[in-house]
């Protein structure tokens, strides 16, 4: 991966794909019928007390990963939190490391050729 690039976005310019609730279904049926199983429910609140009592700290943690126009790719949890849960200025200013899809394709290549 090249050299790591950090932007920073406005809190409410980030996009998460977490629905609303902040939680996936549990099970859903598609159109044919057919019934898949989500995920179960995430427990959200030792990350929301770390946020509160310490902020967030990604050079302590790790970035928000994000692509150049602001869509997380990984710690879409906190975003949710910081935007949906815990009534943060939405102007805040959130530092991010950018990856393009040179750096994420091969992971989820990778990743994709593995049940």
């Amino acid at each position: 991966m090249a050299k790591k690039v950090i932007k920073s976005f406005a809190l409410k310019d980030l996009k998460c794909s977490l629905p609303d609730s902040g939680q996936f279904p549990e099970k859903e049926t598609g159109t044919s019928g057919k019934e898949y199983v989500g995920l179960p429910p995430y427990e959200y609140e030792p990350l929301k007390k770390s946020l509160q009592d310490k902020g967030y700290k990604p050079e302590d943690y790790d970035y928000i990963v994000a692509t150049s126009d602001g869509k997380v790719l990984w710690g879409g949890r906190r975003v949710w939190l910081m935007q949906k849960d815990m009534g943060l200025d939405q102007d805040q200013m959130i530092d991010c490391e950018i990856w393009e899809k040179q750096d994420w394709l091969p992971l989820y290549v990778c990743a994709s050729r593995f049940p």
